[in-house]
């Protein structure tokens, strides 16, 4: 089996984050954790049984489709009870996530929404399969291409804390299925690149790193100012791609890590 781990994000890389509308902030990697983490949907819905055919015959107590936002519980790790929170209480953040997907069975299809003002704790309300039936079959991941042991790199979603992510399942069999993801979690401690000429070199690619948009978000991210500090605490801005030498350091970037 290919080392998942060893294909992700490692200390001393750079990753350009996307928050939409040319918006960008260049990080350097300085600490990685990594874990894999099996994830059951139905433990965290009404749906405590498997998936019938989608568009088949309901089954009491079951489903064939539903949306579900995701908890990785670690109560007996640092009295974390969502991975998916990380541990930064509030802006600023010194912390990333790059996740990869393996699904099982193979056929089960997931869709991904990264929602930036939706109430998460309101899924139904906000999210429906009758509002988005002509997407059900485009814009989804299946064991086919991303499997439980092996995920695909299209798989690939970086998260930051506090905004959860939401999946949708849906089960396109003609079987009763049971959904089983595997999260391949590669936590990162990262801090801007607070040179103004690394960071003139990173955006005009003579310095290799992974430029990366936040989740599948139908509209910009609200992001605050501030997220994001440098490691001698002061905040920089986020920039354009073709951003000019005067421009980054006119955004707070300075000469020097």
């Amino acid at each position: 089996m290919t080392d998942v781990f060893e294909q992700m994000l490692k200390e001393n890389q750079f990753v350009v984050l996307n928050f939409g509308s040319d918006q960008f902030i260049p990080l350097k990697v300085y600490y990685r954790q990594t874990v894999a983490m099996d994830y059951f949907p139905t433990q965290f819905t009404n749906n405590f049984y498997s998936l019938v055919p989608f568009g088949g015959t309901a089954v009491s107590g079951k489903t064939s489709s539903y949306f579900v936002k995701a908890a990785l519980q670690l109560k007996n790790v640092a009295n974390i009870t969502n991975i998916f929170n990380m541990v930064e209480p509030d802006y600023p953040l010194t912390e990333l996530l790059q996740v990869r997907i393996g699904i099982a069975p193979s056929p089960l299809r997931i869709f991904s929404y990264y929602p930036s003002d939706k109430a998460l704790d309101n899924i139904s309300d906000n999210m429906s399969w009758s509002t988005l039936s002509g997407l059900l079959n485009f814009g989804y991941l299946d064991g086919f291409n991303s499997p439980i042991d092996n995920p695909s790199e299209g798989s690939e979603h970086f998260f930051i804390p506090k905004i959860e992510p939401v999946f949708g399942f849906l089960n396109p069999t003609a079987v009763q299925i049971t959904p089983l993801l595997r999260f391949y979690m590669n936590q990162l401690t990262v801090y801007p690149v607070n040179d103004q000429n690394m960071v003139k070199k990173i955006f005009d690619r003579v310095v290799p790193s992974k430029i990366v948009s936040l989740g599948t978000l139908q509209t910009g991210l609200k992001i605050p100012q501030q997220i994001f500090p440098t490691r001698n605490g002061h905040y920089v801005k986020p920039l354009s791609l073709d951003a000019s030498v005067q421009d980054i350091a006119n955004a707070g970037y300075r000469e020097g890590f």
